[in-house]
């Protein structure tokens, strides 16, 4: 477990948790309660300020694939809300999500899109965040995928990871 705070007076955080989902595709709503669906609605604002934290997926137990289990995250139409998306082989049956989404006016957000699904590594250029201090920059990464769950190399598995 880790345990992160994030100090100063210009952090907010919102949250917001869906259970017994079946779809490939949803929508979460965000909140003020830490444990996503009490409190007052949050509205992000300005989703260029703004980070989704997406630790809390549970599948449903039963289907094991990536595909299954990693879905992205990412802004909503509105800015109270962050939609989430699996591959189109998921066979999840009740999936729970929670997101975290952490604003500071003194963010410079900016989202890249790839939907080119290529097997291996795929280069997306990032020039057009046009950061100023890339040592003060975090690179935050999701994507959906079909391959199988990681699985011991050598039996009979694949070394595949969380994307």
């Amino acid at each position: 477990m880790t345990t992160v705070e994030f100090t100063g007076s210009s952090w907010s955080v919102g949250h917001g948790r869906s259970t017994g989902q079946t779809a490939d595709t949803g929508t979460i709503s965000l909140v003020a309660g830490a444990d996503g669906v009490s409190g007052s609605s949050f509205d992000v604002s300005d989703w260029s300020e703004a980070f989704i934290a997406s630790w809390g997926h549970k599948g449903d137990g039963t289907n094991q694939a990536i595909a299954d289990n990693w879905p992205i995250y990412r802004p909503g139409s509105l800015t109270t809300e962050v939609d989430w998306e699996f591959n189109s082989n998921h066979d999840g049956t009740d999936d729970d999500h929670m997101v975290h989404v952490l604003v500071n006016t003194l963010l410079n957000v900016t989202r890249f899109a790839n939907t080119s699904n290529t097997q291996d590594t795929t280069a997306i250029g990032i020039s057009s965040a046009n950061l100023t201090d890339l040592a003060a920059a975090m690179v935050l990464g999701t994507s959906i995928s079909s391959g199988p769950v990681p699985l011991t190399p050598g039996a009979g598995g694949t070394t595949g990871s969380p994307r």
